[in-house]
């Protein structure tokens, strides 16, 4: 009897062992694929900006003066990375056109010569970076295509001479999709080719050197994109954890639900960094929120990369002055709370990741066994299993041990 109760008691733990991981493999692999940070790192994560409307400039320089209020250990300010889009429609000759013909208006347009000397001066202070954003929040061919079905659309283009892509209809701004029916088809390869080639070009021509980091619009693309972005010497890619190839029959971003980790490489050569939390004042995301959200990361040894958009500094003096002062109050926070803490752009995050910088990515596997542990526990859905099997004794124990 005494043999049978053993064999339970050590088989209990190992059959339910194999249960978890079978059904949480995906789970449980990407925790001990990302690789583990020593510091904490906060990145601030913005799109939209470039060429649009002129209140812009303003904006990007109050922004600037709250970032250059603050350093980290190593006198580097905090970073916002701009994701920059390079065109908007030219309202007035796609109107004298009857919305049959596409023209844009690029930022390298006289119009934009004050935002693009705001984005420059914060580059070289060294509180923003660049990310290439795409050449249009859109793809041209799908809003000439709905400006000719859509009176509302033709008022969208007619209300502002610089269109604010943002209040467009969320499929519209996907820019590698073909959103003619629903659910969407992939562009062809010539298309894509040949729109990388043109918006990596402007990019470089505006700005003086070649986009390092990309940002899909609305987070939806595909291999061929990636690897016409690789072909033109673009290394990194942002992404929200996952691929959105298209959109579904509802127009909601559809992928294949695999999970995508910071640091990780894609088939075509790009590394993935991975926006994982949110920071929209206009939206009630506030610094608070945001505070708690840099604690869980860093307890789990990620790095924390804020998505926050254009809009909540654009849109009235109210929002706008909100926006700022919570800005502000984060940054203090974050500072008064972590005296290691770092401030890096995601190109610099990445090179860390992609050279394993032995001064910020943790290489010892006893001390990546405990933040794996930390990782599965914060899995609320994977805690519960560990608690009805008993295995949260073993992952408790370990990860208790860490200081």
């Amino acid at each position: 009897m005494s043999f049978y109760i053993l064999a339970i008691i050590f088989l209990w733990p190992l059959v339910w062992l194999l249960i978890i991981i079978k059904r949480y493999y995906q789970e449980l692999k990407s925790y001990w694929q990302e690789p583990v940070l020593k510091h904490p790192v906060l990145i601030f994560e913005s799109d939209d900006w470039g060429a649009g409307p002129l209140e812009q400039s303003q904006a990007l320089n109050d922004i600037g003066a709250v970032l250059s209020q603050y350093s980290d250990s190593s006198n580097h300010y905090p970073v916002m990375t701009l994701g920059v889009v390079m065109s908007v429609p030219d309202v007035d000759k796609i109107k004298k056109s009857e919305f049959k013909n596409y023209h844009a208006k690029r930022l390298d347009h006289s119009d934009f010569l004050l935002i693009k000397t705001a984005i420059l001066h914060g580059v070289e202070q060294g509180f923003f970076d660049l990310q290439l954003h795409g050449m249009a929040h859109y793809w041209p061919d799908n809003l000439i295509r709905e400006l000719q079905l859509n009176i509302k659309l033709r008022q969208w283009l007619s209300s502002d001479k610089l269109s604010r892509t943002e209040t467009l209809p969320s499929a519209l701004q996907s820019r590698w999709i073909n959103t003619e029916k629903l659910p969407t088809t992939p562009l062809t390869q010539n298309e894509i080719e040949t729109a990388v080639k043109e918006e990596v070009n402007v990019f470089a021509k505006v700005f003086g050197f070649m986009p390092k980091v990309v940002v899909p619009p609305t987070f939806i693309w595909n291999e061929i994109v990636e690897r016409s972005w690789k072909k033109h010497l673009v290394n990194y890619l942002i992404t929200p954890g996952q691929c959105f190839e298209g959109r579904d029959s509802e127009g909601k971003p559809s992928g294949n639900g695999k999970k995508i980790v910071n640091g990780q490489v894609s088939k075509s050569g790009l590394i993935y960094l991975v926006r994982n939390d949110y920071f929209e004042p206009s939206l009630g995301q506030t610094a608070e929120m945001a505070i708690k959200a840099l604690e869980i990361k860093t307890k789990l040894a990620q790095p924390t990369l804020f998505e926050i958009h254009r809009f909540n500094f654009i849109q009235n003096n109210e929002l706008t002055e909100n926006a700022l002062q919570e800005l502000d109050y984060l940054l203090a926070r974050a500072c008064e709370r972590y005296s290691n803490l770092a401030f890096l752009s995601a190109e610099e995050l990445a090179d860390k990741y992609s050279s394993c910088n032995k001064d910020y990515i943790e290489k010892s596997y006893f001390i990546r066994l405990l933040v794996y542990m930390e990782r599965v526990w914060a899995n609320y859905t994977i805690r519960k299993w560990l608690y009805l099997s008993g295995l949260f004794i073993p992952v408790l124990c370990l990860k208790n041990l860490r200081k």
